[in-house]
């Protein structure tokens, strides 16, 4: 009833709440890693390494390694770097969306923390400490908590019955390099337009150049597991799958559509898991048909060739597509119904059963 009222009147938890939330949230993740096979797993033993001072770890490796609470020292290193980057809460609200405990959270966080490197992105921007303003470092890093709560949902929904963090990190680490690296060439003149206004915007608070590239990034680079799935299924450059997939969002008003449902009222908790049910879907969707497009090349030619030909083959169903959104648009009125309309349709531009399987390897 308190919350409920809280709600009403926009207003949330205090300081002190929100502290006894999060020690609370750091228990119960303690506990899941502890009692997980997470601390016997070599992905994590250079954490443990690192966890002592530099010249412990270079003389005594192996004794560090057989520490009788090694068990613990990983937990307690884990939990704070999750709940401290994440917020406390996140593990709940994900086991509810996709069905995993709370040790796969914390296996999908650490994947997804060491593929995008981001440990290292959130120290340099606590490392601008007293050179740029609060506010600015503040923006950072609540973008980069959206960007790791994004991103490791989609892997847990993609490998959840898989989450090998070795292999996944070896399946996705120098393919998100590349992609960061070519950024912004791969995106569509829209999204490369909103990545050079965040650049300068950071730019402009005193943020270095590459500090800020990086951050303007976080937008687009949260496609990046399902990008690089397309590439290898569909056997195409991942800088091309990545320009396809961001041409897509637009032609098709996927961004449109996703603006719809982010804008939808959430009152209860059930209203947040259908919101994120949705965009869920809505993603799916997004990915299949950029493979779709990838598949139906005859031969080797530019993405703009390949997409243009995959429009002409489908215009009836594109066209269709595009006056169900405009009369949508028309209506003005949009509510979790009318929102799961929208996306059943753009799953109906996929011919039979639709999906990129991610392959094992």
């Amino acid at each position: 009833k308190a919350l409920t009222e809280r709600l009403a009147q926009a207003q949330g938890l205090t300081k002190p709440e929100v502290a006894v939330l999060l020690a609370y949230s750091k228990m119960n993740y303690f506990e899941a890693i502890v009692d997980s096979d997470i601390p016997d797993d070599p992905f994590v033993l250079d954490r443990l390494v690192r966890y002592f001072p530099p010249v412990l770890g270079e003389r005594y490796p192996d004794a560090i390694l057989a520490h009788r609470q090694r068990r613990e020292i990983v937990g307690t290193t884990f939990v704070g770097e999750i709940a401290d980057h994440v917020g406390p809460g996140i593990g709940f609200r994900v086991r509810e969306e996709v069905g995993a405990d709370i040790a796969a959270v914390a296996r999908a966080y650490l994947v997804t923390s060491e593929v995008f490197e981001t440990d290292r992105l959130w120290r340099d921007v606590e490392a601008l400490d007293n050179r740029v303003a609060a506010a600015v470092q503040i923006e950072m890093l609540s973008g980069i908590a959206e960007f790791l709560v994004q991103t490791f949902t989609g892997l847990l929904r993609s490998y959840k019955e898989s989450l090998d963090m070795g292999r996944l990190k070896a399946r996705f680490h120098d393919a998100a390099a590349e992609l960061w690296d070519a950024m912004p060439r791969p995106l569509a003149s829209q999204d490369k337009l909103e990545y050079e206004r965040r650049v300068r915007h950071f730019s402009g608070e005193g943020v270095p150049l590459e500090l800020a590239q990086r951050v303007a990034g976080l937008g687009p680079m949260a496609a990046a597991l399902d990008i690089i799935d397309v590439s290898r299924t569909t056997e195409t450059d991942i800088v091309s799958v990545a320009w396809v997939y961001s041409v897509l969002n637009h032609s098709l008003e996927l961004d449109w559509i996703r603006r719809q449902i982010d804008s939808l009222s959430v009152q209860t908790h059930w209203h947040l898991l259908a919101r994120t049910k949705l965009l869920a879907a809505l993603s799916r969707h997004r990915r299949d048909i950029t493979a779709e497009v990838l598949r139906s090349r005859r031969k080797q030619g530019s993405p703009r060739g390949i997409l243009e030909h995959w429009t002409r083959q489908n215009r009836t169903l594109l066209d269709r597509h595009a006056q169900i959104i405009a009369e949508f648009k028309a209506g003005n009125l949009f509510d979790f119904a009318i929102l799961s309309l929208l996306v059943a349709g753009v799953g109906e531009l996929l011919p039979g059963a639709t999906g990129v399987q991610a392959p094992p390897e």
